[in-house]
């Protein structure tokens, strides 16, 4: 297995260096560069399987770069970042991977795990990528989109779509207003990135979407397309005063 480190830190490219070659002898190749220019051509000449890549860069971000990759869809993309919690949820919308640094040699074999897994998805991770950089345009963040990975393939949904999230253990069901999905991801994974969205968790099991809510009953959620989900005694205010300020 090939991989590069794109980096401008050359520190930090050291570390991710020593972390592989002492831990991931199926990682036979390794190359690295601190120039994303450069980076460009080592990643076309070489055509690696893992690409570690910096977000913030001088004269090009990691996402710029990827936009001029000629075989992103062959790439498992791994970005790495101190800080930048906007690119962090863009990356988490569209279900692709990334290390915050400092970075954790647990973290690093989940990832470099779900590299080995996820070997065989070249067009759907083309696709992830294309809606990571929709997403960071940041045109009409209203119409932000979510991918969502199911046995079906990928299906990208505007969250402006999404009625409710139902979990149940470590999967979650997403109604929308035009279809149901089975993930197997758990609920508060989503809470995660969609509560700045206009996205409440109203009880345990159920994140409800605040456009859709019609009015609220004793200790139930009564959406505009009249379905009826649970809002616990706790959270009942606290959503009364969401929907009062949003």
């Amino acid at each position: 297995m090939k991989a590069v480190i794109i980096d401008d830190e050359r520190f930090a490219i050291s570390l991710l260096s020593k972390m592989i070659v002492d831990n991931f002898p199926e990682i036979s190749e390794l190359k690295t560069t601190n120039h994303p220019l450069e980076g460009i051509d080592l990643i076309n000449t070489f055509k690696p399987e893992i690409l570690f890549i910096d977000i913030e860069m001088p004269h090009m971000n990691g996402f710029e770069l990827l936009s001029q990759l000629e075989n992103a869809e062959s790439i498992n993309v791994i970005f790495t970042t101190a800080y930048n919690q906007y690119a962090i949820k863009a990356i988490r919308f569209s279900a692709l991977d990334y290390l915050l640094k400092p970075i954790q040699l647990s973290e690093l074999k989940e990832a470099i795990s779900r590299h080995i897994l996820q070997k065989n998805e070249r067009v759907n991770r083309l696709d992830r990528y294309h809606n990571l950089l929709y997403n960071l345009k940041g045109e009409n963040q209203n119409r932000k989109r979510i991918a969502i990975h199911s046995s079906d393939g990928n299906s990208f949904v505007e969250i402006s779509e999404i009625i409710y999230l139902q979990g149940d253990n470590n999967y979650t069901y997403i109604f929308t207003q035009k279809k149901k999905y089975a993930l197997a991801k758990t609920l508060k994974e989503f809470e995660e990135i969609l509560s700045e969205d206009g996205f409440f968790r109203s009880h345990k099991s159920i994140i409800v979407n605040l456009s859709e809510i019609k009015s609220i009953d004793a200790d139930q959620i009564i959406l505009k397309n009249d379905l009826r989900v649970a809002v616990s005694r706790r959270r009942k205010q606290e959503l009364e005063l969401a929907l009062l300020y949003r």
